[in-house]
């Protein structure tokens, strides 16, 4: 239209108060350009950060994200995918509890491409971009081995999560190949894979008599390690000398601690550059074949262990 048209149609929108409608919209073009981001926990560094990336990613190329955290519930996952899809997303990255496959198979066959993301799929209809974590958590394993460390405590999530299971199939798989008793290793559970779940466990672990303390504490992710090393210094001890620490993810607070953490990294720029190209294209395209990657673990080796 000419500009003069325009200024008098937007003239009258504001005098009406009009306000174009996403939904009318994404009737009309049948694409709503939205892009559904459902994770474990939005507070999670890990999560955030890789929320972060894709949401610069998706508006650079003129779509939305829409974000939420489920506390790894089957329960809240659900409503979040149900929501997000009568809301009219486009296509769904999602790092699932593991209970939702038959929804997210719906989801594919109403039109809308998914891409697991942090975790390998356990149903082959639907692809995942992630790492190695079997091999990655074998290398925390094989380097806290080579510094010594024989009084192993590794700390669990209380809900096991795929990635999870496979992260402690690979450390037990690494010890077993250095000749070391798996059994050995002492597994406690934090009260969730947060900062504070990772402070109160090892504060308790601390509380016990030294002849009870480990000489390695290897944690999960990144974000339970940090509040691991907080305990340890709040106990009077020296985190990579009286007890290593380790983490999982490569966290950008991680190399900024006190004590720098050793930790497996996930490439985090190539990871979701690969995962937003996929949904959005595959959106283009208004058709749900996408190709899951899997990306090699790196081990950062750093102070802290």
């Amino acid at each position: 239209m000419s500009p003069a048209l325009r200024t008098r149609v937007e003239a009258e929108m504001a005098r009406q108060r009009y306000w174009p409608r996403p939904a009318a919209r994404a009737l009309a073009r049948q694409r709503s350009r939205l892009v559904g981001v459902v994770v474990f926990d939005i507070s999670n560094p890990f999560f955030s950060h890789v929320a972060n990336l894709m949401d610069q990613e998706v508006q650079a190329a003129g779509n939305s994200l829409m974000l939420a955290g489920t506390q790894q519930s089957n329960q809240a996952e659900r409503a979040a995918l149900e929501s997000m899809s009568r809301a009219g997303v486009d296509a769904f990255a999602v790092c699932t509890s593991g209970g939702n496959f038959d929804l997210l198979n719906r989801l594919q066959e109403r039109g809308h491409p998914v891409l697991l993301f942090a975790q390998r799929s356990e149903d082959e209809r639907i692809k995942a971009v992630t790492i190695d974590d079997f091999t990655g958590m074998g290398l925390i394993a094989g380097h806290v081995v080579d510094r010594g460390a024989h009084r192993i405590c590794f700390i669990e999530e209380p809900i096991h999560a795929v990635q999870h299971r496979d992260r402690w199939a690979g450390f037990v798989a690494a010890l077993d190949s250095r000749g070391l008793d798996p059994d050995q290793v002492r597994r406690v559970p934090a009260s969730g894979p947060t900062w504070d779940g990772g402070f109160q466990v090892v504060s308790e672990i601390l509380a016990q008599p030294r002849s009870m303390w480990p000489d390695c504490i290897v944690c999960l992710n990144d974000y339970t390690a940090i509040g691991a090393c907080r305990a340890v210094r709040s106990a009077g001890l020296v985190v990579g000398r009286d007890i290593l620490v380790t983490g999982y993810d490569d966290i950008p607070y991680g190399a900024v601690l006190d004590v720098p953490l050793t930790t497996i990294r996930q490439p985090f720029d190539e990871m979701s550059g690969y995962l937003t190209t996929q949904l959005l294209e595959a959106a283009e395209r208004r058709d749900v074949a996408v190709e899951g990657r899997l990306f090699t673990p790196e081990l950062m080796i750093r102070e802290s262990a």
